[in-house]
């Protein structure tokens, strides 16, 4: 994370390149873990107050993690 402006209601964040659950799920590509890693991360964000986007397309899976990362916001969870 680079800044948080609380003001402007905005997160920057770095880019996260991989591909997104949509493609994943679309490509019958999705894996099992990508499941338990997105309750475990909704549950972090809910501890952290955020409120996100569940787009399959705002999920970017990297090296077996899934990232959240919509334009250049990112949050992630192992």
């Amino acid at each position: 994370m680079y800044s948080i402006d609380e003001t402007k209601e905005t997160i920057l964040k770095e880019y996260i390149k991989g591909d997104t659950a949509f493609t994943l799920v679309k490509n019958d590509a999705l894996p099992h873990d990508a499941i338990s890693q997105l309750e475990d991360m909704t549950q972090k964000v809910k501890e952290f107050g955020l409120n996100i986007d569940y787009f399959p397309t705002n999920f970017v899976l990297q090296s077996g993690r899934t990232t959240w990362s919509r334009n250049t916001k990112k949050f992630s969870c192992r």
